[in-house]
Parts: C-alpha cells; sequence; structure tokens
C-alpha cells in the first residue's frame, strides 16, 4: 500500500489547488490532507496539463499502456502482454509551469504514444520528458517468423511458443520485470511491475504461464493493482492445460484449447496490464491503457 509520505513536509493549507485541465483528466480528489489529479486515456489525442501553484515537491504514479498478447499459428501458444513500466517517484514542479500530460494508449505495435509522460517547454523550444513510464511489451508469437519473441518494454512481454522472453528497460526511473519462457505449445505470462511473469509448464496438461504482478496505490482510497502482466496461451491441444492467469487479478487470462475453448479475456481497462496470449484458433487480447496521477500535500 502506498501510505502517505513524508516528502511534504512545511507545506501549510494556505496552498491554493493547481490548475488541472484536459480531455483525460478524470478526477480531482482531496482526502488525508492531499490534492490527488488522475488522467486517464479517452480516445482523444491531446495532452492533459498540470500547473502547480507553488513550488513544492509533489507524488507522481505514472504506468504506460499495457502489451498485447502474443498471436500464434496452428496449435501454438502466444505469450503474455507485459504490464506497463511504473513510475514511482517525488519532483520538484515550479510555480506557474505548465506540465503536459500524456497517457499511454495500448496499441498492437507500441510506439511514442503508447508512453505516459510528464512533460515541459513548448512547440516552439521544444518538449523536455521529466519521466516516462514505458509501454510494456507484447508477448511473443506462436512460431510466427521473425516476431515470435516477447518484446522489451517497461516489463517484457512473455515468450510465444519457439520463442524467447522479453525484458524489461529499467530506464527512466521505470519499474518493471522480464516476460516467462515458453514451453511446448505453451506462452510464458507477460512480466508485471512486481515480479517476473511465469514459466509455461513443461509438461502436460500443466497451465501457461500466469502474468507477473502488478504494484497497488491507494491515493483514492481503495487499495488497487496496476501493471500486472497477462497470461501465456494454451494452444496444446494432445494435453490440454489451461491458459495462464492474468496477474493480481487484472492482467488479461490466456486463451486455452481445453475443453470447448476460449479466446483471452481483457485486461482491467486503464491500470496499464498486459492482455492475455492467443491459442490455437482462440485470439489473443489487447493490453490496457495507462494512467497518470499527481498527489501534492495541502495540509
Amino acid at each position: 500500500m502506498n501510505t502517505p509520505s513524508t516528502y511534504f513536509d512545511g507545506i501549510d493549507d494556505s496552498m491554493t489547488a493547481p490548475t488541472a485541465s484536459g480531455d483525460t483528466l478524470v478526477s480531482a480528489s482531496m482526502g488525508d490532507g492531499y490534492l490527488v489529479y488522475k488522467w486517464t486515456y479517452d480516445g482523444t489525442p491531446s495532452d492533459g496539463q498540470f500547473i502547480p501553484t507553488k513550488t513544492a515537491r509533489y507524488e507522481i504514479f505514472m504506468v504506460g499502456a499495457g502489451g498485447w498478447g502474443g498471436n500464434q499459428t496452428g496449435v501454438h501458444g502466444g505469450g503474455g502482454g507485459a504490464g506497463g513500466g511504473v513510475v514511482k517517484e517525488s519532483v520538484i514542479l515550479q510555480s506557474g509551469t505548465t506540465y503536459y500530460i500524456q497517457v499511454g494508449r495500448n496499441q498492437y505495435d507500441a510506439d511514442e504514444l503508447s508512453h505516459s509522460k510528464i512533460r515541459s517547454g513548448s512547440d516552439v523550444g521544444g518538449y523536455t520528458d521529466l519521466r516516462v513510464a514505458l509501454a510494456g511489451g507484447r508477448g511473443g508469437e506462436g512460431f510466427v517468423d521473425p516476431d515470435q519473441d516477447g518484446v522489451d518494454g517497461g516489463s517484457g512481454g512473455g515468450a510465444g511458443t519457439g520463442g524467447s522472453a522479453g525484458a524489461a528497460l529499467l530506464t527512466n526511473f521505470n519499474i518493471g520485470y522480464n516476460g516467462g519462457s515458453a514451453a511446448s505449445s505453451k506462452g510464458g505470462g507477460g512480466g508485471g511491475a512486481a515480479s517476473i511473469g511465469l514459466n509455461a509448464g513443461g509438461t502436460p496438461f500443466t497451465a501457461a504461464g500466469d502474468g507477473g504482478a502488478g504494484v497497488t496505490n491507494d491515493w483514492f482510497g481503495s487499495v488497487l493493482y496496476y501493471a500486472a502482466g497477462g497470461g501465456g496461451g494454451n494452444g496444446d491441444s494432445s494435453y490440454p492445460g489451461d491458459g495462464g492467469a492474468g496477474g493480481s487479478g487484472i492482467g488479461g487470462d490466456g486463451a486455452s484449447v481445453e475443453g470447448l475453448g476460449g479466446d483471452a479475456t481483457n485486461p482491467t481497462a486503464d491500470r496499464g496490464a498486459g492482455g492475455g496470449g492467443a491459442a490455437g484458433s482462440f485470439n489473443e487480447s489487447p493490453g490496457s491503457n495507462g494512467v497518470v496521477m499527481i498527489r501534492v500535500k495541502v495540509q
């Protein structure tokens, strides 16, 4: 649980609320002496804005978009998509400066718009990234050459059948873990912000790899998980087993050919969680969009 920190000693209740705006600003709350702002992606490309009224130390919690689950061919399994990278930091923001908020959006092939960012600057002088939470890596594709490997990202995508797992890129304050390995016709789990994606079972009737665990945040009262990995897909029709479970209950579960079979499930929205991997003729699921929060003590 992210309990209130001691970063903000000395800031008193004379501080007025910062200005926050943008199509993606979904909530602002005051509780336990803190003002908390939260942005999610609503389908529009415009940035949110945050303008402090006092130069002070602010806490930020950012999650990049989760990675898609990996595709497959034939009886093979795709790897689970990784959770987005997490940035949990305290930063000094300057009074009157406009900070631009980009919330990472899920895309099959992640790009710059899939990362969550806080940046400053202008179109004229250019922008400076203050912090960047990287998108999670896509899960590996089951024997779809040459792209079967799990993709590197905020956390690493799980391996698809015949490929290798992706790695966490621990840059720019990111927190994340590597993806899990594939085995037989089963994909590995996508990495999460709190633990690695699990390896697929290598014996008959075992499950594909579970997604790695996410981290918690309680700034709006409830303890919620973010940035967990998706489960790998299980394409083993001779000795079937379950698809991998999504991490922390928010990652997408992997597809499976067991019984009547079924597609991978979707991860929880706006948590930067990874999608589940595909299996046989059953589809993978996308990752979920990221989130940006800023918190400041006012009392």
